[in-house]
């Protein structure tokens, strides 16, 4: 064609390069817009959308450019070839910037997943099925201190967010959440008011009873530790509840104030083996507690609540000592997450308090399946945690930390880590039929009802705004 004879082509041209230019301004729009609508009050998530939406930007705008200059090129020179210079490359451009996005994908990725974190880049996250408080002040007779809800957190505690990947979101979060209550078979629980009532009033006359007061946290937390006992272990009898629920007070008083009474938690042990009274009224009771456990279990099962009941003691004074609170978190250290919330899980002391020894006469009934319930009770309380942890941006727990020394995201160990849970359940009910102990089997199914209940039913977790508009 001579070059003279381009003049007539103008229009179709014109429109062409026009409509370049205008589609690669109306993708960055529309990319734009389905980014910024799928933002919602998950921190990482809209961290990560916030860097695509510059990326969109960033590439939208180099191709927008470059066709624009074309566009203006032939319109004002359309009789040469110079406004083909831009044209030869724009391709190229494009592929370009294509291999940048995905480049810098992987690259996200690898930073997600890569290296070595710190364990402790805030609070370590309780690894208790319990609420988290934090001490205040000092009881009447200044020996230990009472508790109370946590405000938020002096910015120099906050911990540090380790961006997700682009499926780690609250759809897929709730996904997960939906499947595994429905691989349960979970059934919403008719609560016992009056005996719930009960549970709080004895723990509250427990509390005044060791000087604790009538503090209204505490309180708080009396109605949290009968709600544990009485959803948990439902077809138990009231004082066996009651036994349970005082428990789960003490578990969460030394959780919360171990940084606070190290000495005296460090102490404790070799007081009682030496038979040393405590100085401090809580740490007394305490003791007369855990005595207490052979009314309603068989020795071993007792000593065994007993002995992980020690454990987590060790493990709140581990996550406590100053050198571990800046712990680097090594690739070759694997077994560490798991041995750390063993731990501070006192799962299995859980585990056992499912069998009371009025209706389970026979160990070997139920003791194998013991470590798989144990691992239940950890990991379904680490898939039920997460979404309350992902908004507050804690990353100082199981699932956070498995993900840095297996080097994998955080999605593939949520992914993991509920499965297990999932396939414990499952091997865990395949034992207790085997041994055709119907007892035990309904004791089981009752427990694990009770505690999905329990997750689902406490707002401290807000799996209620997570499954809102589901059927769960």
């Amino acid at each position: 064609m001579n070059i003279l004879d381009i003049g007539s082509l103008t229009p179709v041209f014109t429109v062409w390069l026009a409509g370049s230019f205008a589609v690669d301004i109306l993708i960055a729009i529309c990319m734009l817009s389905i980014l910024h609508s799928s933002k919602s009050n998950f921190g990482p998530t809209n961290n990560l959308i916030d860097q695509l939406m510059i990326r969109v930007i960033h590439s939208g705008a180099i191709t927008a450019v470059a066709a624009g200059v074309e566009l203006i090129l032939y319109l004002t020179m359309s009789q040469t070839f110079v406004h083909d210079t831009p044209a030869l490359f724009l391709g190229k451009l494009y592929s370009n910037v294509l291999l940048a996005n995905l480049n810098t994908r992987q690259k996200n990725d690898d930073t997600y997943s890569s290296g070595v974190i710190s364990s402790r880049q805030s609070k370590q996250t309780t690894s208790l099925p319990f609420m988290h408080f934090e001490s205040r002040g000092k009881r009447s007779d200044g020996s230990a201190t009472a508790l109370h809800y946590p405000k938020s957190p002096p910015t120099h505690q906050a911990a540090k967010r380790i961006a997700p990947t682009s499926r780690f979101t609250p759809s897929y979060l709730r996904m997960t959440v939906q499947h595994f209550i429905l691989q349960i078979s979970y059934r919403p629980i008719d609560v016992d008011l009056f005996r719930r009532e009960a549970l709080v009033h004895g723990l509250e006359n427990f509390t005044s009873s060791v000087g604790l007061g009538d503090d209204a946290n505490v309180k708080q937390v009396c109605k949290y530790s009968a709600a544990m006992a009485e959803l948990s272990y439902h077809d138990h009898d009231f004082e066996c509840q009651l036994q349970i629920a005082k428990f789960t007070w003490y578990m969460i008083y030394i959780d919360d104030l171990a940084s606070t009474m190290l000495l005296a938690l460090q102490n404790y042990q070799r007081k009682s083996l030496a038979g040393i009274p405590d100085e401090d009224p809580v740490f007394r009771a305490f003791s007369e507690h855990l005595s207490d456990m052979y009314q309603f279990w068989d020795a071993i099962p007792a000593n065994c609540i007993n002995c992980a009941t020690l454990e987590f003691i060790n493990g709140c004074i581990l996550e406590a000592l100053e050198e571990f609170q800046n712990l680097k978190l090594s690739p070759v250290s694997s077994s560490w997450p798991y041995f750390l919330r063993t731990k501070t899980g006192v799962a299995s002391a859980y585990a056992f308090m499912i069998f009371v020894k009025s209706a389970h006469t026979n160990l070997t009934d139920f003791t194998q399946a013991i470590p798989d319930i144990a691992r239940f009770i950890d990991l379904t309380n680490d898939v039920l945690s997460l979404y309350k942890e992902e908004l507050a941006g804690e990353t100082a727990n199981y699932i956070h930390n498995c993900a840095a020394v297996q080097q994998k995201d955080v999605v593939q160990v949520l992914q993991d880590v509920s499965l297990e849970a999932l396939s414990c359940y499952h091997r865990v009910s395949s034992f207790l039929k085997l041994q055709e102990n119907e007892k035990g089997l309904q004791a089981w199914e009752t427990f694990v009802n009770g505690y999905v209940g329990f997750h689902l039913s406490q707002e401290r977790y807000r799996l209620r705004e997570l499954l809102e508009g589901t059927q769960m």
